[in-house]
Parts: C-alpha cells; structure tokens; sequence
C-alpha cells in the first residue's frame, strides 16, 4: 500500500472563499519566514538583553538551518499519512510554542531552545504549504495558486524583517517576537477555519 494525494477539490478559481485561503497560506509564509530570520535585525538588542555576544546570538540562524535540514525528511516521512491541514497545523503550532518560548526566554540557552521547535518543523511547513494551495484551485490555476502564496516569502523579507528590527530597536526584541507569537497564533486560528482537511487516499500496488 503506499499513500496518495486524494485528487484537487472541485471549485471555479478565485472564488472569495478560494482567495482567504490562499491568503492564509501567504500569511504563514510571511509569519514563517520573518521568525526564521527574526534575530537578524535584533543582534544588538538581543545581545544586550541576555548578555551574551553578537556572534553568540548569530549562531541561531546557523543552528535553525542545520536543525531544519536534519528533521525535515524524518518529519515529512511521520507525516505523510496526515491530512495536509493537520500537517500544516502542526507546524504553526509549534511556531507559536517556540515563539512564546522565545519571546519570554529568560537565558539564552532557552531562547535557542525555542529557535529548535520553530526549526524542526520547518522543512515540513514547505512540503505541504504550496500543495495545498493548489489543490485549492484546477489544475490550470495551480501557478497562479502557488506564485500568491510565496507572496508571503517576499513580503517577510522586505516587510517582516525591517519591521521587527525597528520593533526590536524601539521597543525591545521580546515584544516583536510577541508579535509574531500573536500573529502565528492568528494564522493558526484562520487555517483550522479556511482550509479544507484534505484527507489523504490509500491506494494499493502490486508487489513482485
């Protein structure tokens, strides 16, 4: 037996309730991408505020990227069997835990910490966020489907970055990853309600 996607939902493209859902899956994009690279628009303050070094903080974007490249095949595989919704639940779950864990950090040690639950999941965000999109729309629509939800990737980079550091700088580095622990949590909500499950279909294979 192996596991198969079930065929893409019938509707007419771009319908409204299409075009939420697509903005979802944008949203969390966005929310993922400008926690990812969070730290480096707040070295400084970060630094100051756990007493450590710049250099020390840097090393959270290293980590986050080799703990995302060793978890995601492993994660995808224990995954593969889920609904895609559940799937993509999942991992903004665990962005909003390492979020709320980050943002309330009182050592660095933790803060790394909660950087790992937001990287373990990482991987697995990507796998399922552009087929879910277009398995919202016909076949003919599914670039159009998977170009608006990477929207979300550029915007994090030219939007959600300059703004969390400015936060950071302003307010300090907690209350912009509060932000964002906030917005996940938001994206979360509206992903349970927007999307569909898109259950996943057995399908059985011959064996020699």
């Amino acid at each position: 037996m192996i596991i198969v996607e079930s065929p893409p939902i019938p509707t007419a493209p771009w319908t409204p309730r299409v075009t939420t859902a697509l903005a979802v899956l944008a949203a969390a994009a966005f929310v993922y991408v400008t926690a990812e690279i969070m730290p480096v628009g707040a070295l400084p303050a970060i630094a100051a505020d756990l007493h450590v070094s710049e250099g020390t903080v840097g090393t959270l974007l290293a980590s986050y990227a080799l703990v995302a490249a060793v978890a995601t095949v492993p994660l995808v595989r224990w995954t593969a069997a889920w609904p895609r919704r559940r799937a993509l639940l999942f991992t903004l779950l665990s962005l909003t835990v390492s979020q709320l864990i980050s943002a309330l950090a009182p050592t660095f040690a933790v803060l790394a910490l909660g950087r790992v639950l937001c990287s373990l999941t990482h991987g697995l965000m990507w796998s399922v966020i552009a087929p879910i999109a277009v398995r919202l729309v016909p076949p003919s629509h599914a670039a159009r489907a998977t170009a608006a939800v990477y929207v979300g990737t550029g915007l994090a980079l030219v939007v959600g970055n300059p703004l969390t550091a400015a936060m950071s700088e302003v307010w300090g580095w907690r209350l912009a990853v509060g932000a964002i622990t906030v917005a996940a949590l938001a994206v979360t909500v509206a992903a349970r309600f927007t999307l569909p499950a898109m259950p996943l279909t057995q399908s059985p294979v011959a064996t020699r």
